[in-house]
């Protein structure tokens, strides 16, 4: 070896130790971003820590460009396929925010439909009733179709919220199960030490369903839907009493009138009959008397 050949050496050894050097940070951040991807769950708690990785994959991209590692170049369509998994999230958030506004908005109704029955019992009890029954009615009537209404609403929301919920689900575990897959053929080639450990669970990611059926739900009455049912229910009884208790009234009104009249015929007949028999009387008096003259 020659004294002109030492400093090259030297050299040599100096960039392959900092190549070296690079080439290790690359590999650690790279490592950072898989085990990000290992706290990934079914749940959609996971949505910050997929943006999480996202951004150390945006860095480790920057890092492994100068370290002498080649990818793929699929990071970038990767980056963007999870980007997808945040807006598909953000459509859950939405879901769920109309649906709590449905729901509050229902009790609202609830609340505002049993005010108006409270005050219809009590206005029924005042000397002035009949007069304000037609409004009283009337606004009965109308708080009973906006609770229909916003019931309906309700309804609806909760069927869009199990929907998004499982676009959700299924959008990102399929995305999960798609951009592992490459990044780990890139991964698995830079250090042996992680090869089991991301091997099995790619097989586990290998294994997840491809689409994911939510159990139907039966749906639950809240508290305040009962109660309205429950005072329906018994608004619709009280009524029929009302009715039947009214018609009752009327029937015994009716027979009472049909008595009296019969009882004013019979003694009115009895009293033709009687004037009848005194006119026959006082005749035949007066003609007894005549003959006598």
């Amino acid at each position: 070896m020659t004294s002109k050949s030492l400093p090259t050496i030297k050299t040599f050894l100096k960039q392959t130790a900092t190549y070296n050097k690079q080439r290790k940070t690359a590999i650690t951040k790279l490592t950072s971003v898989t085990k990000l991807m290992k706290e990934w769950t079914k749940t959609e708690k996971d949505v910050e820590i997929i943006q999480k990785t996202i951004d150390a994959l945006i860095e480790a991209q920057t890092t492994t460009s100068t370290s002498g590692i080649e990818l793929t170049g699929q990071y970038d369509e990767f980056i963007k396929t999870m980007g997808g998994i945040i807006v598909k999230h953000k459509d859950l958030v939405n879901a769920r925010s109309l649906q709590a506004k449905k729901t509050k908005e229902v009790k609202n109704a609830t609340n505002q439909l049993n005010k108006a029955k409270a005050n219809y019992e009590k206005q029924s009890k005042k000397p002035n009733f009949q007069t304000q029954r037609e409004a009283l009615e009337k606004t009965l009537k109308t708080k009973k179709t906006i609770l229909q209404t916003k019931k309906k609403e309700l309804k609806e929301s909760n069927k869009a919220l199990k929907q998004t919920t499982q676009d959700f689900i299924n959008y990102k575990l399929q995305t999960l199960k798609r951009a592992y897959t490459k990044l780990t053929e890139d991964l698995l080639k830079f250090w042996n030490e992680e090869v089991e450990t991301n091997q099995g669970l790619l097989e586990k990611l290998n294994d997840l369903p491809e689409v994911v059926e939510l159990p139907e739900e039966e749906e639950e009455e809240s508290e305040e839907e009962k109660e309205s049912e429950e005072e329906s229910e018994k608004e619709e009884k009280s009524e029929k009493e009302e009715k039947s208790e009214k018609e009752e009234k009327k029937e015994k009104s009716e027979k009472e009138e049909s008595e009296e009249k019969s009882e004013k015929e019979e003694k009115s007949e009895k009293e033709e009959k009687e004037e009848n028999e005194e006119n026959e009387e006082s005749e035949k008096t007066e003609s007894t008397s005549s003959e006598e003259d």
